[in-house]
């Protein structure tokens, strides 16, 4: 399984059912990155978003056993063991599962890589990355930084493997 994930200099991941910033290119790399895969996220990321993603398999993991999505479409489990065995039933359609969040679905498996967005400043919020990002190496970056009108790095994106 693989990760995609933005997060401020200060760890912080999201505020509530907010993220603390809006880069329209991170957005499109989202986007871009996760196109025609199984997206796996909690019940409080999905309802964030509010609808489902587009192109994507729509995984929710929710403790609640009577959850319905806004999709019939989407997908809804219980457990990490059926998020792992739905992630391999797909893995031999040729498809790629990757983490959308949030801070406690993120820590709940362990990642071949993971897409970085790293957002150039501190913003406010309680949900904290706790990806122990130490145990992957930095592979590339992605593609160029953006830029703010005075030429300050705003967010740059990287590829990370686990070690």
């Amino acid at each position: 399984m693989k990760a995609i994930v933005a997060v401020a200099k200060n760890g912080v991941i999201g505020n509530g059912l907010e993220m603390g910033w809006h880069i329209r290119e991170d957005l499109l790399h989202f986007k871009n990155v996760t196109h025609k895969s199984v997206v796996v996220m909690g019940r409080k990321t999905y309802e964030s978003i509010g609808k489902s993603l587009p192109n994507r398999i729509n995984v929710i993991l929710t403790r609640d056993e009577n959850y319905v999505p806004y999709d019939d479409s989407d997908i809804v489990l219980h457990s990490i063991k059926d998020v792992l065995l739905l992630e391999h039933e797909y893995k031999e359609k040729g498809y790629i599962t990757f983490c959308i969040g949030g801070g406690e679905v993120y820590s709940l498996f362990e990642y071949d890589e993971i897409y970085l967005t790293k957002v150039e400043k501190d913003v406010k919020g309680e949900v904290k990355l706790n990806i122990p990002i130490d145990e992957y190496l930095l592979i590339t970056q992605i593609k160029a930084p953006v830029l703010n009108g005075n030429g300050d790095r705003i967010a740059s994106f990287y590829l990370l493997k686990r070690k």
